[in-house]
């Protein structure tokens, strides 16, 4: 009769190879994940940084083409109000003219960065006063589009031909300068009638 130990022993040894190479296999497949998984959140955060960094480049460029844009309009308000301080007119165009210098000067010392975070701090301390806020600005900028679109539209009605009604158009002089607009609203004010 032949033993059957020997081959329950080499069956065993067998057995015992193939479970340890088994659990090699998983072992490594295991690191494998795990490197794998590692390096696609390096790459993740690599690009994510790359992206933070561009946008934040194409907003510090976008600011500081604004903060050139303010204070150019500021110099174009200062020229405009001349040495006529004691209009109301003159009045209102150097309170916009300051409240544009301060914003360009305080968007040229904190950047975007520090006026976004502004924003938020705002909008956590005074939720009902931001969205009040914003649906006026929204309002504004809305209604400026709407001028701007139907100044466009008519100007290009009044190049085309003459007036519909048969008047002359007058056009500002030219030459005249950043002045006109502010005489006109000078003179308009000097004629409103004031009602009780």
């Amino acid at each position: 009769m032949v033993s059957n130990s020997g081959a329950n022993g080499t069956s065993a040894v067998h057995h015992g190879s193939v479970t340890h190479a088994a659990a090699e296999v998983k072992d490594t497949a295991m690191e494998q994940a795990h490197r794998v998984g590692a390096e696609a959140r390096a790459q993740v955060r690599t690009v994510v940084s790359e992206v933070r960094d561009k946008l934040g480049e194409q907003a510090r460029t976008q600011s500081d083409t604004l903060v050139t844009f303010l204070r150019e309009a500021v110099g174009n308000l200062d020229e405009m109000r001349g040495d006529r301080q004691d209009t109301p007119a003159a009045t209102v165009v150097a309170r916009v003219a300051d409240s544009g210098r301060q914003f360009a000067d305080y968007l040229d010392r904190h950047g975007p960065e520090g006026v976004l975070q502004e924003v938020e701090d705002f909008a956590r301390r005074r939720p009902g006063a931001f969205l009040a806020s914003a649906l006026a600005a929204g309002f504004v900028i809305g209604r400026l589009g709407k001028g701007i679109a139907g100044a466009e539209s008519h100007g290009a009605e009044s190049t085309a031909g003459s007036p519909p009604d048969g008047d002359t158009v007058v056009s500002p002089d030219p030459a005249a300068g950043p002045q006109t607009l502010l005489d006109e609203f000078t003179r308009l004010q000097q004629h409103r009638v004031v009602r009780p």
